[in-house]
């Protein structure tokens, strides 16, 4: 691929140029997620150790290159599992499937919720369905019955990586393309500008935000599409930013991949503090109810519960 865009879209395609070998956890025959107890999470050092630095609420390990966590309400947790080597993170080769733990202890329920899936990465909840991006695919899975699925194709889509709802709308960021996507009452409606590299999205009480893999920064965004992106200007404090949230005081949660932290952002102030220092956190879930954030490892198939700052 040639499209610069394309080769730094997501969080996918620097992978194997980062690190060789990152599925063999997952290839082990018979290896299942499970929790750990009263575990630390650490970061390798410049000599290439681990440091252990922080407690954990729960840990599991044993995914298939998670990218996403997402706490249904209901006292379990969706986990997106892509399932694919180097290189593969955007194939369409049918192998991804989506996880459901418990989300006090980790601990997985069933395996392959849903399967069938290629590259599964976002999700978010709207109307009895869980959606979840798909590659060039946006697929709505009933919540009662995950073998009943509406999918949706939207023209010109290349990279779709995160789901965020708000109002009866889905909206899908398209890496690649520098889209958003949106659907109501499963139909597409057309897509919104971007910034270029766009990741995650969110809503918080009266802004919807993005990050960018590329630019690096964070974007007041207009879920209409009528105004253009608007950077904070905090590039300068993050690698590859994936995920972003927005708590409860306002501030912002973001993770940076290539970063290796997780970071609160005051948008008033644009005070960065680093909450956690992580190896590749990907899509984050947030349950500010629990206190707890849900960080999948994407490099090393594991996800971790931490407390909230």
């Amino acid at each position: 691929m040639t499209n610069p865009r394309i080769l730094v879209a997501g969080l996918i395609l620097l992978v194997s140029a980062a690190l060789t070998g990152c599925q063999e956890a997952a290839d082990d025959a018979g290896e299942q997620p499970g929790p750990s107890s009263d575990s630390t999470v650490g970061v390798p050092d410049e000599g290439g150790t681990v440091d252990p630095t922080y407690e954990v609420v729960a840990e599991a390990e044993g995914f298939a290159v998670p990218e996403c966590v997402l706490p249904a309400g209901d006292g379990t947790v969706f986990i997106s599992n892509i399932d694919a080597g180097e290189d593969q993170y955007w194939d369409d080769d049918g192998a991804g499937y989506l996880s459901r733990a418990d989300a006090a202890t980790l601990e997985v329920t069933e395996e392959r919720w849903a399967d069938g899936l290629n590259a599964p990465k976002g999700m978010c909840i709207l109307d009895d369905h869980l959606w979840v991006s798909d590659n060039t695919r946006i697929v709505a899975i009933s919540l009662e019955d995950p073998t009943q699925r509406q999918v949706l194709e939207p023209e010109d889509a290349e990279q779709i990586n995160d789901l965020a709802a708000h109002e009866g709308i889905v909206y899908a960021s398209d890496t690649a393309a520098a889209l958003i996507h949106r659907v109501e009452d499963g139909e597409l409606l057309d897509p919104i500008a971007a910034p270029d590299t766009v990741n995650g999205i969110t809503f918080g009480d009266s802004q919807m935000w993005a990050v960018s893999w590329e630019q690096h920064d964070i974007y007041r965004m207009d879920p209409t599409g009528a105004s253009e992106p608007e950077p904070l200007g905090v590039a300068e404090h993050f690698t590859n930013l994936d995920a972003i949230e927005e708590l409860a005081d306002g501030r912002l949660l973001v993770s940076d991949f290539f970063g290796n932290q997780v970071c609160t952002v005051d948008p008033a102030d644009l005070a960065v503090e680093t909450v956690a220092e992580i190896e590749s956190p990907a899509d984050l879930g947030l349950d500010e109810e629990s206190g707890i954030i849900y960080v999948p490892q994407f490099l090393v198939d594991r996800v971790v519960a931490l407390p909230l700052p």
